[in-house]
């Protein structure tokens, strides 16, 4: 779905309301910061971030900034697929938080990132409470803004979360040009899901643009994500496109996955618009090539849940593929 969120944890904006670091200390911080930031997939660079704030706990045991990043570098290890982690992971994280809590109350970024925790582990009233501990204490952050609409999503609060993700842009104004880029594409994501949870195909397509012009030329895994919200919108031809982009930039399965979803869906929008006993010849070799790619079984779970199943011809014909391969178990009616 649209709504898988990125494994990356926000980037962490520091507030002033906390005890001030030296400015040693912001570097090396800083620095692994923004290597937890690029992770997409890279060990080695959450390796590295992970020696420089050991380093700093050692250093300034005093200071929380350190333990807040390592929740992020636990959660990001940890992360699966959408919402799940492995085993024991998010409650190491917390444990990290709540270390930072402890060594300093008024550290914004802490209740930011524990909202967030709390968010994945589905605990809404905890995370909500988290980030109103955030806000009482003055301190304007992007990705309090965008945790909270994320938690309205879920909650099906789909018109508080707008509310939420409209004021990003001011909250965002003064962030490093990198880390801005990361918040817009986070925002982005989350309205996104707004406007599939709202039916609207070409908001959804839109947004989904806006996010692909904010991707760097080495990032594969936005532009793949980028490729399941087309899917999802029904726009199988955007979403083949991009699928194609991400796997010219790093080969990886995820990437395939999106391209045959995609390629099985326009192959089957091509063939619920041919007339007669005609065949369209493009449908017959998407599908071919969909084939090599992923099983139709689990493709047209995916495909039965985008906006183009809101289309008759093509709902028809997909549950008709459905029932013809899994014989015993019609594909259901109901959305």
């Amino acid at each position: 779905m649209v709504k898988r969120i990125a494994a990356i944890v926000g980037a962490i904006v520091l507030s002033a309301c906390h005890k001030a670091p030296d400015a040693e200390y912001l570097r090396d911080y800083n620095q692994a910061h923004d290597l937890i930031d690029e992770y997409q997939g890279n060990s080695a660079r959450l390796d590295q971030a992970e020696s420089t704030l050991t380093s700093l706990i050692e250093r300034r045991p005093d200071l929380p900034h350190a333990h807040v990043e390592m929740s992020r570098i636990i959660m990001n290890r940890g992360h699966i697929v959408s919402s799940d982690y492995r085993r024991g992971a998010l409650a190491n994280a917390e444990a990290e938080l709540n270390k930072a809590v402890a060594l300093d109350p008024k550290f914004c970024d802490a209740h930011i990132v524990l909202g967030h925790l709390y968010f994945r582990e589905r605990r809404y009233g905890d995370a909500l409470k988290a980030l109103d501990d955030a806000d009482a204490l003055a301190c304007s952050s992007p990705w309090s803004l965008i945790n909270r609409a994320q938690v309205d999503l879920d909650l099906q609060k789909f018109d508080d979360a707008a509310a939420a993700l409209a004021k990003v842009p001011a909250a965002n104004a003064d962030s490093p040009p990198a880390q801005k880029r990361t918040i817009q594409t986070r925002a982005l994501s989350a309205q996104i899901w707004i406007a599939f949870s709202k039916g609207n195909q070409e908001e959804m397509i839109a947004r989904t643009r806006e996010q692909l012009a904010l991707v760097p030329p080495d990032n594969a895994w936005d532009v793949g994500n980028a490729s399941v919200s087309f899917q999802q919108a029904g726009a199988f031809e955007d979403a083949i496109e991009t699928a194609r982009e991400a796997l010219r930039r790093m080969h990886y399965g995820a990437a395939e996955h999106s391209l045959g979803v995609a390629l099985y869906g326009d192959s089957l929008w091509r063939s619920s618009r041919v007339k007669g006993t005609v065949e369209d010849s493009k449908a017959k070799e998407e599908w071919a090539e969909a084939e090599s790619l992923v099983s139709f079984a689990d493709a047209g779970k995916i495909l039965w849940g985008s906006l183009a199943n809101r289309d008759v011809a093509f709902r028809s014909l997909l549950q008709t593929k459905l029932t013809a391969t899994q014989p015993d178990r019609p594909a259901s009616t109901s959305r």
